[in-house]
């Protein structure tokens, strides 16, 4: 039986003007991840915003070349007219069966 462990931390950005909305970020890969993992990114970012009625972006902290200091994360927020920011990474664990997100 495969498993995932999944160990979660929330982050969230308050930097832009209040008739913005919140944007989950598509998540960063760290490592390289096997075949059947390769849409996780995506789906959890999709996922997320549909679970706390935001809206996903295609856009990740890689694409943004944003190092997640809160001044770059203001910025990004303001380029995507975003009160909060919801970010994350992926990447492998321990074992091949083992992903690590970070959110």
């Amino acid at each position: 039986m495969r498993s995932a462990s999944l160990a979660v931390v929330m982050g969230l950005l308050f930097a832009a003007p209040a008739h913005a909305e919140t944007k989950v970020l598509r998540f960063s890969q760290s490592t390289s991840l096997p075949p059947a993992w390769k849409q996780l990114p995506e789906r959890i970012a999709t996922s997320l915003a549909a679970a706390i009625d935001a809206k996903a972006s295609d856009e990740s902290l890689i694409t943004l070349r944003c190092g997640a200091t809160d001044e770059c994360l203001d910025s990004a927020a303001e380029k995507l007219e975003a009160s909060e920011l919801v970010f994350g990474t992926i990447r492998s664990g321990a074992d091949r069966d083992t992903k690590l997100v970070t959110i």
